[in-house]
């Protein structure tokens, strides 16, 4: 399958995406799952101050994207939001990640290029780094596989940005494994 057919069957993905977990615009992903009333901006200070390592943990906060990205960009570090509504296999993910993370236009949907990719991202310098993943569990139900696998990569991506001396956090909410909480 070339980068050009796997554009072309996209629509037919989202579409299969859309009957397997309902529409995009549909109510059954809640955020009542989510404490009331949390206090998102001490989630963000701690994530700054770095009071927990960089990793991938569950984000339960009603936190709009606007809020966090406001916060994080007055900190000098940069928000990569994929709404996973439409995100339930493979090519949704890397299509999603590529346009979130503004990937260069070398970047082919594989995960070899995902991991080069998320290991570079010196077109988008930063402080530090959060990828925040709404509707997890689109992905991780739908291609139980090929989430392990982008959480394998982004993990791999977290320790060697660490390893610079730059951080990043993966945060999910919706995601049904096991993940501390930020």
């Amino acid at each position: 399958l070339t980068y050009t057919d796997a554009h072309a069957e996209a629509p037919k993905k989202a579409k299969k995406c859309r009957d397997a977990y309902g529409s995009a615009a549909d109510s059954s992903f809640s955020h009542s799952r989510f404490r009331a009333g949390d206090d998102a901006m001490s989630k963000i200070q701690a994530l700054l101050s770095q009071a927990r390592p960089p990793g991938i943990y569950r984000f339960r906060s009603r936190a709009s994207e606007a809020t966090l990205r406001r916060a994080l960009e007055k900190a000098g570090w940069r928000l990569f939001y994929l709404d996973g509504r439409e995100i339930c296999d493979k090519a949704g993910f890397l299509r999603a990640v590529a346009a979130a993370m503004e990937f260069p236009a070398y970047f082919r949907p594989n995960w070899d290029a995902f991991e080069e990719c998320v290991n570079d991202l010196s077109w988008a310098p930063a402080q530090g780094y959060v990828v925040l993943l709404d509707h997890a569990d689109r992905f991780e139900l739908g291609a139980p596989r090929d989430w392990a696998t982008a959480m394998d990569i982004l993990e791999d991506a977290i320790l060697s940005w660490r390893s610079a001396g730059t951080p990043v956090y993966v945060l999910m909410r919706g995601a049904e494994a096991i993940y501390p909480d930020l």
